[in-house]
């Protein structure tokens, strides 16, 4: 128990590194205190939710290729979005659509609805069972959703079997 403890301390110290990309040792030492308070004040709220969750090692490293994947389809939307302001001949319906989902963990269905949601013109309004209700901005982006590569690449991440 210790050694998560430790573990999830020195990646959020990590995490701190990257997002001030200072060495300064003013700056390392704020972010070493900042982490390990947050950790004290926040590991009994989080072990308690986390324990039915079995994340391996494996998992977190599973996450690169992933992230790498979910920033290329951010830039992507990015692109589209801001083409779609811009230009006045391309649509902007928005709508909300449902649809079924073969990923059912309850942790790889937040991961994507959270992916969906950072991808620009698309927000995930609820999940029920296999169900997603999302908002988009067109209605081309309603067929992009499960055909592209976020919810292979979830279900990879998760292991969960592709039907």
């Amino acid at each position: 128990m210790k050694l998560k403890i430790f573990i999830f301390a020195l990646f959020l110290w990590f995490f701190w590194i990257i997002l001030t990309s200072s060495l300064s040792f003013s700056s390392l030492l704020t972010g070493l205190v900042c982490t390990f308070l947050t950790v004290a004040i926040c590991w009994p709220f989080l072990s308690e939710h986390t324990e039915r969750f079995k994340v391996s090692h494996w998992t977190i490293f599973r996450h690169f290729p992933y992230v790498l994947i979910l920033l290329k389809e951010v830039i992507m939307a990015n692109l589209d979005v801001a083409e779609r302001v811009l230009d006045p001949q391309l649509p902007i319906e928005p709508a909300v659509v449902r649809l079924k989902s073969p990923v059912k963990g309850e942790l790889a269905q937040t991961a994507l609805a959270n992916s969906i949601t950072l991808t620009p013109g698309t927000l995930t309004i609820d999940i029920k069972g296999d169900e997603f209700y999302i908002h988009c901005l067109a209605e081309e982006y309603v067929e992009g959703i499960f055909e592209g590569p976020l919810q292979k690449w979830v279900m990879w991440l998760y292991r969960e079997e592709i039907v």
